[in-house]
């Protein structure tokens, strides 16, 4: 198919374009190809990474609780430090998860969670209630809409 003067014009200008952009060329070919191979070496690693751990989780509570018995006060923090790590992505990785879950729910179903967190008797519930509470809003598991 041959194309015309003005189409090979047109495409040879957005082309120029497209790589003073970045969109087009070897930048843009090695910031997606090293984007994606980061992804599946990060990928790669926390799975052989979570294998190991569950491979040897026995092995890994001994050594922790071992290390805050009678390890050196430098060692003890870094073992709490590794603990908290590893409980605080453990809470952002379920945090995802309920987001992810949220995505997939009803309305309906969302509006029956957040009363349920809301109704909760913890601190955080209690402080939402009572912040709402000065407004006048009553937390009874309906839903009013807003309109722009």
């Amino acid at each position: 198919m041959a194309i015309t003067e003005q189409e090979r014009q047109r495409r040879s200008e957005q082309a120029r374009r497209m790589h003073r952009e970045g969109k087009l060329g070897n930048a843009a070919a090695a910031r997606n190809g090293a984007a994606r191979s980061a992804e599946v070496r990060s990928a790669r690693a926390s799975s052989i990474a979570r294998r190991l751990l569950e491979e040897h989780e026995d092995e890994v509570r001994k050594t922790l609780m071992d290390v805050l018995a009678k390890g050196s006060r430098s060692e003890k923090l870094k073992a709490v430090d590794l603990m908290v790590k590893a409980g605080l992505r453990g809470e952002s990785v379920g945090l995802a998860e309920q987001r992810i879950e949220g995505e997939q729910r009803s309305r309906e179903e969302l509006i029956a969670a957040i009363m349920m967190k809301l109704q909760a008797p913890t601190p955080a519930a209690a402080i939402m209630r009572a912040e709402l509470g000065t407004r006048g809003v009553v937390v009874d598991g309906t839903a009013t809409e807003i309109t722009p």
